[in-house]
């Protein structure tokens, strides 16, 4: 099969080879918006929890009378 200077095959239908180079990009950018969005969602979650480990720390302290 015939090859561009860049190394990919060439096509007779450049709109069909078009089309599934954007494709690929699109999902490309899908799975590091996925990853980026997925990253902070895990990064809050944390926040959250150390905010909830503070409170019950306080609530302990308190009951005990450290505080």
């Amino acid at each position: 099969m015939p090859r561009k200077a860049d190394g990919k095959p060439l096509v007779s239908n450049g709109g069909v080879q078009n089309f599934l180079e954007r494709r690929g990009l699109n999902l490309m950018k899908a799975r590091i918006n996925f990853a980026e969005e997925y990253s902070k969602t895990i990064r809050r979650q944390s926040e959250r929890e150390k905010t909830q480990d503070n409170k019950n720390y306080m609530k302990e302290a308190i009951s005990l009378g450290r505080v």
